[in-house]
């Protein structure tokens, strides 16, 4: 440890120039020097001192001392507490003392703390910069292996030390974990005035849960009433951005994510990496084109899966619904053929008949996307199941909405016969397959005398999704 040489206190002063150019330098440890000796030369101007301690936390912080910058910074509490910028540092160094060798719980307690911190010290509009880190902050606080954690840590502090805000973080962990009712109570039981982010919390809860009730067009009209009642409170221009974000999102019927990525499961057999995943949907958008609303599917199926709508390319076209995330399931083909061997990752898309409406509420229009659903759940309940050209399956629950309950898996027909698999990062490659509904009668004609058949009962080809046709096979 370098050796603490007291300055003179009439000389500190004049260190201050040269502090400031071996920080500028990068010579943290010889500026911490400089800055020690003059703490320890004696009485000091309040200004003087306030300026030294400044520049020890600064020192500290990027020697990686953060307990030690934090102490620092505790001895400026008494002036200059809960400003801007000391709030700003108080959560950059909770936030780097998190990621140290420390119990989890504590760790988790620092990320609480830094959260609440930097959320106080966003005065005017967030930079891109500071966005960035708050997202850091939550993604690494509130994924659900962290939430049991984040409930036990604010349990555990003395009920005078809780703050409104830590009762909100636990609210958000319980509903995080799917415990709604809880999660209310807790926000419920939240004493004194009713301020924005309060209500911006309750607003994400009831959204959550809505979604999580199994609907595809769920009632989020609640939720929109106390994101406007957070607009109306006359929030910081942080929360102020994240209220409009989250009303424009819903305005478009595109869904809201949840925090800490928790629209992503945790377990890595079942869910594309990162790179896999942005592959997946750089080749949808290419392939298919952008889409314009997406269900987030995971709680209705237990997997990580998107599935995005695309809106017609031109006139007299209809939408097309894929799938994002079924490829990560590796399914066995039948045979252990080579023209099997690529199909073992598919995702699966179908084009819609014009005049479909995605934003419609009515279960008899929206069916097609719900029967998607049941047929993605297929390989996660049988491994045998196969979701590949010349497969039929039978959908008992699409029977709720539809008399289509049958769904048969072709290879991509006309205009996407010619649409390329997506190569993953590590070489393997995701096949995209076509989804037709069919009436059981339909399917049982295919079965017995080809596709063939089918079109001689139609009057000729036809691989559009109606969510209202005739049996062609009805008598």
């Amino acid at each position: 440890m370098t050796p603490i040489i007291r300055h003179d206190p009439q000389e500190a002063e004049k260190l201050l120039p040269e502090i400031e150019a071996l920080l500028g330098q990068g010579e943290n440890q010889k500026a911490l020097a400089l800055i020690e000796g003059s703490l320890a030369s004696g009485p000091l101007g309040a200004e003087t001192r306030e300026t030294l301690l400044w520049k020890k936390e600064l020192a500290l912080f990027r020697l990686e001392r953060y307990a030690e910058a934090l102490g620092t910074l505790e001895l400026l509490r008494p002036k200059l507490g809960e400003t801007a910028t000391w709030l700003r540092e108080m959560a950059l160094i909770l936030y780097a003392m998190s990621r140290e060798e420390r119990p989890s719980e504590e760790a988790t307690l620092m990320l609480l703390l830094a959260e609440e911190a930097f959320e106080g010290s966003v005065q005017g509009e967030p930079s891109q910069r500071e966005l960035d880190f708050l997202e850091e902050v939550r993604d690494t606080l509130y994924p659900r292996k962290r939430c049991g954690e984040i409930i036990n840590a604010i349990r555990r502090l003395p009920e005078e030390q809780r703050t409104s805000r830590n009762l909100q973080q636990m609210a958000l962990a319980l509903g995080e974990l799917g415990e709604y009712d809880q999660a209310l109570e807790t926000m419920d039981a939240i004493p004194g005035d009713r301020e924005p982010r309060y209500w911006y919390t309750m607003g994400y809860l009831l959204y959550h849960r809505a979604f999580d009730g199994g609907s595809l067009a769920p009632d989020v009209s609640e939720a929109r009433e106390l994101l406007l009642r957070c607009q109306e409170g006359n929030p910081g221009a942080l929360l102020a951005l994240e209220c409009r974000n989250f009303l424009e999102t819903m305005a478009k019927n595109i869904y809201y994510p949840r925090l800490g990525n928790n629209d992503r499961l945790d377990w890595d057999s079942l869910q594309y990496d990162t790179e896999s995943w942005i592959a997946v949907g750089e080749h949808i958008r290419k392939q298919f084109g952008s889409s314009d609303r997406c269900f987030r599917c995971r709680s209705q199926v237990g997997l990580d899966l998107d599935m995005p709508i695309i809106p017609p390319a031109k006139e007299g076209e209809g939408h097309l619904v894929c799938t994002q995330g079924l490829g990560a399931v590796v399914m066995e083909p039948p045979r252990d053929e080579e023209e099997f061997r690529d199909l073992r990752r598919v995702e699966l898309f179908f084009p819609m008949a014009p005049g479909w409406d995605p934003t419609c509420a009515d279960p008899k229009e929206l069916w097609p996307s719900a029967a998607l659903l049941e047929l993605v759940k297929l390989p996660l309940a049988d491994p045998k199941a196969w979701l590949g050209p010349g497969s039929i399956f039978d959908l008992p629950k699409a029977a709720l909405w539809t008399g289509q309950r049958c769904a048969l898996i072709l290879p991509p027909v006309y205009p996407y016969e010619n649409i390329d698999p997506c190569i993953l990062p590590n070489g393997e490659a995701v096949q995209f397959c076509q989804v037709l509904f069919l009436y059981p009668e339909e399917a049982r004609l295919v079965v017995d005398q080809g596709l063939e058949a089918l079109w001689e009962k139609t009057g000729g080809e036809n691989y559009l999704v109606y969510s209202q046709r005739e049996n062609a096979c009805k008598a």
